[in-house]
């Protein structure tokens, strides 16, 4: 069994692949393409710790995080409405969720502190 893999085999499929800039239209419809199968979009994951990171705590940064978090809560809020078999996973994903938030919530603290102190 390998990291990605839980009892039954099943797991993560990582996929990278490379697409031209040009024509854009083409590299939208592939990234639509996957994303409507359930890929995430891996570079833009663990954002708040890079912000953390490099010290960058802006409220431009704040409201990015914050709409990123309601999306994936959105998403999985989609994703559990259609799960009508039960599917394993289901408590990792709101722990997660739930770790995101509290990440989310004490990069803002961090972030209305750094703004108190340049006013």
């Amino acid at each position: 069994m390998t990291d990605g893999e839980n009892a039954a085999g099943e797991g993560w499929l990582l996929l990278i692949y490379r697409v031209p800039s040009e024509p854009s239209r083409l590299r939208a419809a592939v990234w639509r393409r996957i994303k409507s199968l359930g890929a995430i979009y891996l570079q833009n994951s663990a954002q708040v710790k890079k912000e953390h990171v490099a010290e960058h705590f802006t409220y431009a940064e704040l409201e990015e995080n914050e709409v990123d978090l309601v999306k994936l809560q959105n998403w999985f809020a989609r994703v559990r409405d259609r799960d009508v078999f039960g599917a394993e996973g289901r408590q990792a994903v709101e722990k997660w969720l739930a770790d995101c938030e509290q990440a989310l919530e004490g990069y803002a603290a961090r972030v209305y502190a750094e703004e108190a102190d340049i006013h």
